[in-house]
């Protein structure tokens, strides 16, 4: 019985852990992390001056935010090249901020029902922290697969 015993708890134990794990991969309520890749970022943004979240398939709506991150900027350099066929490109812009230091991420983004989550963090810089004495507009852009799923943004400060 004293050898029988300890070889029940490992069983135990390891169905209980292997059960979980199989009930996590198969369980419809744990959401899909979407892999992404980035392609925009950067903390001069001249043309963007709000908080902004946008989803974009067609070539007009990249133009104009790469219009928007290059403003003033000369000579203009090349708008980058995607696929909007097969991606979808997810933008977010913290807006003015009042110095360097400062920055915003797209951190993840999970597929829940019928739509997709992105999560953004803004930075801001420690306050000891030494930075530039100048307006910054930090920005962050990825590409996904083309997706037409609605879009619900998560924003956190750290």
């Amino acid at each position: 019985m004293r050898r029988i015993f300890p070889l029940m708890m490992l069983c135990a134990v390891c169905l209980c852990f292997f059960g979980r794990a199989a009930a996590q991969e198969s369980d419809p309520a744990v959401p899909d992390e979407i892999p992404f890749e980035t392609i925009l970022t950067g903390w001069h943004a001249n043309g963007i001056t709000e908080r902004t979240a946008l989803v974009i398939n067609d070539t007009d709506g990249l133009l104009s935010v790469w219009e928007m991150i290059t403003r003033g900027t000369s000579p203009t350099p090349e708008a980058p090249s995607v696929d909007l066929e097969t991606t979808t490109v997810i933008f977010v812009s913290s807006g003015v901020m009042p110095s360097g230091g400062y920055d915003v991420a797209i951190e993840r983004i999970v597929a829940t029902g019928g739509g997709l989550e992105v999560y953004v963090v803004t930075r801001e810089p420690p306050a000891d922290a030494v930075v530039t004495d100048a307006l910054t507009q930090p920005y962050h852009g990825v590409t996904v697969s083309k997706t037409d799923l609605p879009v619900e943004f998560r924003w956190e400060t750290k």
